[in-house]
């Protein structure tokens, strides 16, 4: 896999002007505070699935979270047909 620069300094905690941790960013202050380990977490590998399941989100134009999250998010946005199967239904057998 090839990273890019982006996701290589996410990857290191390098910061940057794209970095949640760069002071010059305007959206620097947190709603809440940060939890302890963020950046551990923001560096920690996706497992397979994961990493499959965001990459069909991003393709599908779909929000990617847990179920009932997507959910709420696909119907505010406007985005239930990114979570249905792709084609025409099955017709019943």
């Amino acid at each position: 896999m090839t990273l890019s620069p982006l996701r290589i300094r996410a990857t290191l905690g390098i910061e940057g002007p794209h970095s949640g941790r760069y002071e010059a960013c305007p959206l620097d202050q947190w709603p809440v505070g940060p939890p302890s380990n963020w950046i551990a977490d923001v560096n920690a590998a996706e497992s397979g699935e994961e990493l499959e399941a965001l990459r069909t989100n991003v393709h599908r134009d779909a929000p990617y979270g847990q179920a009932n999250w997507r959910e709420r998010m696909a119907s505010r946005l406007g985005l239930e047909s990114s979570l249905r199967p792709r084609g025409c239904p099955r017709t019943p057998k």
